[in-house]
């Protein structure tokens, strides 16, 4: 679905930024809040429904870059902009693998609830984006503006 999300950030990016990624930000919460429903078919399905706004956030992240930073700082930006949403992941994955029960013990693997944190580590991240986007880009990119 990251690809889907990816082709159809183009046509929604033509209309708003802001609002792509308030509805982005939105979807990916439905998305997160869903996997945490301990059953499978709630998993599979907040697992399909998170694809979709993570191939619109990088295409839609990439063109907000482009539209505010001046053209000598662009690629450098770009670069910082890849080497952060990667090191997040990666934070995250290891922070949250701490607190894994031993794979040794399968009856702590079995009962432990650990899952959600790790599951639902990334709805801090759709808090911190809506609060940022509602409090501090109150316009449109003066790109979207002018055209």
């Amino acid at each position: 679905m990251t690809m889907v999300g990816a082709l159809l950030a183009g046509r929604i990016l033509q209309f708003s930024r802001k609002k792509c990624l308030l509805i982005i930000s939105l979807v990916g919460f439905v998305g997160i809040s869903l996997q945490l429903v301990e059953s499978i078919w709630f998993i599979f399905l907040g697992r399909v429904i998170m694809g979709l706004p993570q191939g619109i956030y990088m295409v839609c992240s990439g063109r907000i870059i482009e539209e505010h930073t001046p053209p000598h700082l662009f690629a450098t930006t770009m670069v910082m902009m890849s080497f952060l949403s990667e090191g997040v992941v990666s934070l995250t994955t290891i922070i949250a693998s701490t607190g894994l029960p031993d794979p040794k013990d399968i009856n702590g693997n079995k009962t432990s609830e650990y899952w959600r944190v790790f599951i639902g580590f990334p709805l801090i991240f759709c808090v911190i984006s809506l609060t940022g986007l509602l409090v501090f880009m109150k316009y449109e990119t003066p790109k979207l503006l002018i055209s």
